[in-house]
């Protein structure tokens, strides 16, 4: 399989919750993908997609306020490489890195995390997001193609998260937003 994207920054395909989603980004040479862990459903699900796809990493996402032990024994059989959890989501000891989601501007230095932007109208400083030296950080924003393009070339230990979405029909979805996504970084 031959990769589109070659890019620097690292890419994070999020939600993916179908084959159609999963391929493309396995195609497009996401780094990680990650799949949304909720129940016993999901489970029988991304086992399902997971064995479709090689490449990118797999994280799994718990959502909820509990974690049990059906979740860790789970993530040890899909061989999970990432787990993105709320902070609060108290986890046992685990032998994979923990990402957790900061809502910006509340973020730190702290060794693995997503900053989300849910309001893309306030007024960004990107610099001092570009300014983060670690490489394990990740943004989570409707960037526009300009400051796509300022932290591709600024900043190329930051890493953007992406998200997959629903299928028009089984097998059947326009991904033409995330080739503009694509374009950009390629250019």
């Amino acid at each position: 399989m031959i990769n589109k994207y070659m890019s620097k920054n690292k890419i994070w395909a999020a939600n993916v919750n179908n084959l159609s989603d999963a391929r493309y980004f396995a195609a497009m040479g996401v780094d990680i993908m990650s799949f949304i862990c909720a129940d016993h459903q999901d489970m029988v699900r991304i086992h399902a997609i997971k064995d479709w796809v090689e490449g990118p990493k797999i994280a799994i996402e718990l959502q909820g306020l509990e974690y049990s032990d059906l979740h860790s024994k789970f993530i040890e059989e899909i061989k999970a490489d990432i787990v993105l959890s709320a902070p609060y989501l108290v986890l046992p000891s685990m032998d994979i890195p923990r990402y957790h989601t900061t809502i910006y501007p509340n973020f730190t230095e702290d060794s693995f995390q997503v900053i989300k932007i849910e309001d893309y109208d306030q007024n960004i400083d990107l610099q001092s997001i570009t300014s983060l030296k670690n490489d394990n950080i990740f943004i989570d924003a409707p960037l526009s193609k300009d400051d796509l393009r300022a932290i591709k070339n600024n900043a190329p230990h930051i890493g953007f998260l992406i998200r997959g979405g629903n299928e028009i029909k089984v097998g059947i979805k326009s991904f033409d937003e995330l080739d503009e996504f694509f374009d950009v970084l390629d250019e």
